[in-house]
């Protein structure tokens, strides 16, 4: 695992990563729980460090990063709310909406200056 901005970025082992569909990675389960665990802390630390894209994990301990761009993560925000209101996990729904309405506050501000 990388460590940047004190957040440890984790890695994913995906083999044999050049044989498996795509379909089937996205939908493994060890990959939607790592995106969905790891949405609020990355975001959060691209937010801390001016960045315009979150690195979720990284995959086979190589230069690949999976990365969300700033312009999705609102809709990533509300994706991960619904993902863990039926886990029945409302404090990490709750993290999830008040970083979504400090999004929103920082747009705002953005465009009165």
């Amino acid at each position: 695992m990388k460590k940047k901005a004190g957040r440890v970025i984790p890695n994913v082992n995906i083999y044999p990563l050049e044989v498996t569909p795509v379909e089937a990675i996205v939908q493994a389960d060890v990959i939607v729980d790592v995106v969905h665990t790891e949405l609020l802390p990355a975001i959060k630390q691209a937010i801390r460090g001016k960045r315009t894209s979150a690195v979720l994990f990284q995959i086979n301990s190589s230069d690949a990063y999976v990365e969300i761009p700033k312009t999705e993560w609102e809709k990533a925000i509300d994706r991960n709310i619904a993902y863990f209101t039926k886990k029945e996990k409302y404090e990490v729904c709750s993290d999830l909406t008040t970083l979504k309405t400090s999004l929103k506050q920082s747009d705002k501000q953005l465009v009165k200056i």
